[in-house]
């Protein structure tokens, strides 16, 4: 009995001990920074529309260079074709999209905003 209350206490003094070299692992393993990447999407998987998409997840094209999915920071140049630097179509959405954006009364921003999240969340967990 008194080698198990001994074996428990280690293990908890160890614990104790280490946790303040665990932090920065924990603090690093944080989610990352995400960002645009055009040009690489695979058909469907656009995670906002395009020109030839009305919604995220609609463009029927591969490889658009007016769509873009979302990836860590630093990614999107070590694919093929990926750019973080939007087309001037793609340029021109965005504004028209924030217009409407600003236009809406709170309420209906809020809900679609929310409906985009969500949409763009379920593409990146099915595309994994």
């Amino acid at each position: 009995m008194k080698d198990m209350q001994h074996a428990v206490r280690l293990a908890l003094g160890t614990l104790v001990a280490a946790a303040p070299l665990l932090a920065p692992v924990a603090a690093h393993a944080a989610a990352p920074k995400m960002v645009k990447c055009f040009g690489v999407n695979a058909a469907h998987k656009n995670a906002c529309k395009t020109a030839t998409g009305s919604c995220a997840g609609t463009d029927a094209k591969a490889r658009d260079p007016n769509a873009f999915i979302l990836v860590p920071q630093g990614v999107c140049g070590m694919i093929a074709g990926g750019t973080t630097h939007p087309t001037p179509i793609a340029l021109k959405r965005e504004e028209a999209f924030r217009t409407k954006l600003k236009a809406m009364a709170p309420a209906q921003r809020k809900e679609t905003l929310d409906m985009l999240r969500k949409k763009i969340h379920a593409l990146m967990v099915n595309s994994g």
